[in-house]
């Protein structure tokens, strides 16, 4: 379920800062695997532009715009995503990414939780069917910045999502995307 990591975009809230950029670690822990997946990669997000992240090995990267439709980097293109499920996620992640309260109540109970060490964590618990069918939870725990989220899976598979070296961001444009991703690709993505 690669979509999860559409969930990067939480790493900001409205009200806090409009742009940010960090890295991210990502750990898949999967039943009946020997040892959990890990990638790294890096992100950026406007909240006027939208969400760009990729893994470091520059093979795949995603960019979510605020209006319009998704695009998935692959190697050496970009494809446009076109599923029911795409569809549902992108509607979500936007309503995270812009704090879409009405949005984001409607699809999920929200409870505030402490976390052990003290951190502010939330607990979305999925209210619709078609999001219960996939996902148990989401822990989303966060301070000035998001610090992780953690996805535990219908399945007992579960996805942790760390947030690193967040810092603000000036635009996302074309230059900025060159710090994730190849010229080609950054002058495709946000050429007029």
């Amino acid at each position: 379920m690669k979509w999860l990591l559409l969930l990067i975009s939480m790493s900001v809230s409205a009200q806090e800062l409009p742009s940010v950029q960090g890295k991210f670690v990502q750990t898949r822990d999967t039943p009946g695997m020997d040892a959990p997946l890990k990638s790294d990669g890096k992100f950026l997000f406007a909240q006027a532009t939208g969400l760009l992240w990729a893994i470091d090995d520059g093979s795949t990267a995603m960019f979510i715009p605020a209006e319009g439709k998704t695009r998935m980097w692959r190697g050496d293109q970009w494809q446009t995503p076109n599923s029911p499920a795409m569809k549902y996620t992108q509607q979500f992640i936007r309503a995270i990414a812009q704090q879409n309260q009405a949005e984001l109540d409607k699809n999920f109970q929200q409870k505030k939780l402490t976390g052990e060490d003290g951190a502010n964590v939330t607990r979305l618990s999925p209210r619709r069917s078609r999001i219960k069918r996939f996902i148990s939870y989401i822990d989303v725990r966060r301070d000035t910045y998001l610090r992780s989220i953690r996805i535990q899976q219908q399945d007992g598979a579960a996805l942790q999502l760390d947030f690193l070296d967040q810092q603000p961001l000036a635009a996302l444009n074309a230059d900025s995307c060159e710090n994730v991703l190849n010229r080609s690709a950054c002058q495709q993505v946000f050429s007029p």
